[in-house]
């Protein structure tokens, strides 16, 4: 039964302070409590309570009351008011005296501690009634504080309410304030109540952080009532990329809501640290302060050790990969910037930072950690190997923050901000961009069927989530593939500065496109025919200031024969890249340049420069395409399934490339027809100019292996060619040439 139920009172409580005692001949007067199932809990009856009783002008009485079925009967003949104070927490609140006789407006409740549940009430008594009515209704405000998204550097909120009231006067049913109001409380999940907040007051919010605290106001310009339920809600899920974070705000009772977005108060130098199993990594801002940057991990396959076991290893099921490690970070690089790399699984012994011609020296900071710096812009991407394991090292790709972003609000855009994304196959048409913003992880692959595309953005595409699998060679999907159904004589495309990872194929391949640039890319692939940059039938290309380690080939341009149409590849420059292959060729031209039997195109007026190989390991067969730079004429389709001879090859330059210690097993040069030809093919018009090549692994193959086979290599001029310190000025041990080779030295 609920409604206006009487209570009529049992047992007669004991009198606190001066109350007066009753006798059967006393008039009596019973106290109904109005249960109202609107505003009303259903367990206020088991509640503890506390009620007062007034003359006209001292407290008369006040009962302590376990329950409000316990209420006292009055006397109306000496009381004036009856107020009642009920609290399912009623050891949370202070009163300030229990004690009747003095003033009625001296006795108020407080709060001590976490404010419990209170309802309230206060009524007139009237003579001609046999009863009192006492309508107990909330006089504190519920507030829920929740937040979303795990943060290790939130450490709690302080709510600073000002012009908040803390303290209820029974007598009079009203509020007054001495002092701000202040909550301290932790990272849980946070309810509690507090008294009114005046219309107009402000309710001061402050967020902790292990660096530092970050306050606002939360702009409530109606106050909070009695009764109101008050919900804020921080959401931290791009703190860690953005340093930004949400407050959401509302008043159910009012309907005022909004949402603020503020700066979090972050610890940088220690954001990521020990977030990685191998290494931790931090810079120095030009403010002096060192930064935590995210390290993540790679794979990458060992073409030294499992090459014979890992080629038809498609998915990695026999675990036999090795786990290398990568990190990005924007910087404005005004300057020289310091780096400090700390190895996490095992002491160090010895470290290089390479490429060895940036002169990069280390430092100890401590036996785990080594210090160095990145002398500018350009010389900023590094790979740095601890005590000679170039298969369990660290990457850096830095980038300076993008001027050119576009708006993510463009229709035209496909934007992908920071965190993780399960993208699956994005598709771009004519004219799109795909954006995928410094922070940003997208998983999935890209199909490029438009002119004048463009990918590009600080963040990683990853093709960790694509299925992996293969017989003869893979067959898992292309992670970029530009031009799928080979239409011709595509337009405008440019693929810049994104991170391409672990693609099950071709990383990126680009058929029939014309006006290509490929710019400051970086990728790491650990397939087996996986190869890098894939340049079919294109023209005016640029690739450039990429950072490329491919098992199979890192750049190759071909003339082959699934384009559409299968025509010439020329004016194509690659410079100024960084190149890493495990096993195959580094940068190769050729290897397939169509067929006479099906087609007249052929690659023509290609230059290579300003280029580094930091890697090559190949087979140890003597007589071998792979190389670390190549230049090789095979028939497409592949000499093995359908005959036919090469197209001829012309006009190719390659100048300014340093070959950085590759290990023993690999080879830096080779210049190579296929034998198994039906006719000739000749290579002509072919400069090497100013190779320098360090050789501190001792490889064991010549530096230069060439062989025409029955083909012919015409006006091939090598100029400069500097092998560990000692100029090669003719055929020799480390320039080897097989076959009708036109060869000269300068």
């Amino acid at each position: 039964m609920r409604r206006y139920m009487l209570l009529y009172s049992v047992l007669m409580l004991l009198t606190l302070g001066t109350g007066c005692k009753h006798t059967a001949e006393t008039p009596s007067m019973y106290i109904y409590y109005s249960e109202n199932p609107a505003y009303t809990p259903e367990d206020i009856v088991l509640w503890d309570a506390v009620v007062y009783t007034y003359d006209s002008k001292t407290c008369s009485s006040i009962y302590s009351l376990g329950s409000i079925t316990t209420a006292p009967k009055i006397n109306p003949e000496e009381v004036s008011y009856v107020a009642t104070v009920a609290s399912d927490g009623i050891a949370n609140l202070n009163f300030s005296s229990l004690k009747a006789g003095a003033d009625p407006a001296s006795y108020y409740v407080s709060a001590k501690g976490d404010m419990p549940r209170i309802y309230a009430s206060v009524g007139q008594v009237e003579g001609s009634n046999d009863y009192v009515v006492q309508d107990l209704k909330p006089i504190t405000a519920t507030l829920n504080v929740t937040y979303k998204g795990s943060f290790w550097a939130y450490e709690g909120f302080t709510l600073d309410i000002a012009d908040a009231y803390d303290r209820y006067f029974p007598c009079t049913g009203e509020f007054t304030s001495n002092e701000d109001v202040t909550l301290e409380v932790g990272t849980e999940e946070y309810s509690t109540r507090i008294f009114p907040v005046a219309k107009g007051g402000s309710l001061g919010f402050t967020v902790h952080f292990d660096n530092g605290d970050t306050k606002c106001d939360i702009p409530l310009e109606k106050g909070i009532s009695a009764g109101d339920n008050v919900s804020i809600s921080l959401n931290f899920s791009d703190v860690e990329s953005t340093h930004n974070f949400k407050l959401n705000y509302s008043n159910a009772s009012t309907g005022e809501s909004g949402t603020l977005d503020l700066d979090a108060q972050i610890n940088e130098t220690n954001l990521y640290e020990n977030t990685n199993p191998y290494y931790n990594v931090f810079y120095q801002n030009s403010e002096g302060k060192w930064i935590s940057v995210e390290v993540r991990n790679a794979l990458v396959s060992n073409a030294n050790k499992y090459h014979g076991q890992i080629w038809n290893d498609w998915d990695n099921s026999k675990a036999l990969r090795d786990t290398m490690c990568y990190a990005i970070f924007e910087d404005a690089f005004s300057g020289p910037v310091k780096v400090r790399v700390q190895k996490r699984k095992e002491s160090i012994s010895s470290v290089e930072v390479r490429p060895t011609p940036y002169g990069i020296s280390t430092s100890m900071v401590s036996d785990d950690m080594v210090e160095f710096t990145l002398p500018s812009y350009d010389q900023r991407k590094v790979s740095v190997e601890f005590n000679g394991d170039r298969y369990h090292n660290l990457f850096l790709f830095p980038a300076r923050p993008d001027a050119d972003k576009p708006d993510p609000n463009d229709s035209n855009v496909k934007y992908y901000a920071a965190g993780e994304h399960k993208a699956g196959t994005i598709t771009l048409t004519s004219n799109q961009t795909l954006y995928i913003d410094y922070g940003a992880v997208v998983y999935g692959e890209v199909v490029v069927k438009g002119d004048n595309c463009t990918i590009a953005g600080h963040g990683v595409l990853c093709g960790s989530k694509l299925r992996h699998y293969g017989e003869s060679y893979s067959y898992g999907d292309i992670l970029v593939n530009c031009n799928p159904d080979r239409e011709p004589d595509r337009t405008g495309l440019t693929i810049k500065d994104i991170t391409m990872i672990d693609s099950p194929s071709w990383t990126l391949s680009i058929y029939n496109y014309n006006d290509v640039v490929v710019d400051g890319i970086n990728q790491i692939s650990w397939i087996l025919n996986g190869d890098g940059i894939d340049i079919v039938c294109a023209n005016d290309v640029e690739v450039k200031n990429c950072f490329l380690r491919n098992y199979d080939d890192c750049i190759t341009l071909k003339v082959r024969h699934n384009a559409s149409p299968v025509r010439d590849l020329y004016d194509v420059r690659v410079h100024d890249n960084l190149i890493w292959n495990d096993y195959a060729g580094g940068i190769m031209i050729g290897i397939e340049n169509g067929n006479k039997n099906y087609n007249t195109g052929y690659i023509h007026d290609v230059t290579v420069e300003d280029c580094i190989i930091l890697e090559n390991c190949r087979s140890t067969a003597t007589s071998d395409l792979r190389a670390g730079f190549g230049i090789a004429l095979y028939a497409s389709p592949d000499y093995s399934w359908a005959k036919g001879t090469a197209n001829n090859m012309e006009n190719i330059t390659a100048r300014n490339l340093i070959f950085d210690n590759i290990c023993s097993s690999g080879r830096n040069v080779t210049i190579m027809q296929y034998a198994e030809m039906d006719e000739t093919c000749t290579l002509s018009n072919v400069t090497l100019e100013n190779f320098t090549i360090y050789d501190n692994n001792k490889t064991t193959s010549p530096t230069v292996y060439i062989n025409a086979n029955q083909h012919s290599i015409k006006n091939l001029k090598v100029k400069n060619l500097v092998f560990d310190g000692t100029k090669i000025t003719g055929p020799c041990d480390e320039f080897v040439a097989n076959g009708d080779v036109d060869v000269s030295f300068e």
